[in-house]
């Protein structure tokens, strides 16, 4: 049976005429400051309205990539213990972790406007701390990004369309 989010997602691509293809492009680092040990499945995802289209890359969670992946035990506190993953090479102990691809709600609830037009305000409004020139460039590719993003989907989605995409939770 479909789950809620799952039908929030569907209903939206219905409700708009979207089509949505998600398509595996590789292992890799996928964020700005990612190294060569935080891979992860990016996917290349192209949303299409008409002919209008968007393409972006989505990078998947470690826990949903196919990687091996080294078992750590620690405890978050006393009261939760869980297990920890992280990437590893392969002649150590480890488990072959299954890829799984990213389905329509997880692209669409990613998704958002940037509502910062001013860099200064966009640092202030999501916490940045610029403390070097590389935390600067971090946050300015990130906010490029952003309005990137809000650029392409107001192409793509009138106002009221962009509030039902802010409402897949």
């Amino acid at each position: 049976m479909e789950n809620e989010y799952a039908k929030q997602a569907q209903e939206f691509l219905n409700a708009t005429g979207t089509q949505l293809d998600i398509v595996f492009d590789a292992l890799r680092p996928h964020f700005a400051g990612d190294t060569r040990k935080d891979q992860r499945d990016v996917y290349r995802v192209t949303m299409t309205r008409g002919r209008r289209s968007y393409s972006f890359d989505f990078g998947q969670s470690f826990n949903c990539s196919g990687t091996a992946l080294l078992k750590s035990r620690y405890k978050a506190n006393d009261k939760y213990p869980h297990v920890v993953y992280t990437v590893g090479p392969l002649d150590k102990d480890y488990d072959r972790h299954p890829r799984v691809a990213p389905t329509a709600y997880d692209i669409l609830a990613g998704l958002g406007l940037c509502y910062s037009e001013d860099f200064d305000d966009f640092i202030a409004e999501y916490g940045y701390a610029i403390a070097s020139k590389k935390d600067y460039e971090r946050a300015l590719a990130t906010f490029d990004a952003c309005l990137d993003q809000s650029t392409q989907l107001q192409i793509l989605f009138n106002d009221d369309e962009l509030d039902l995409l802010a409402e897949i939770n």
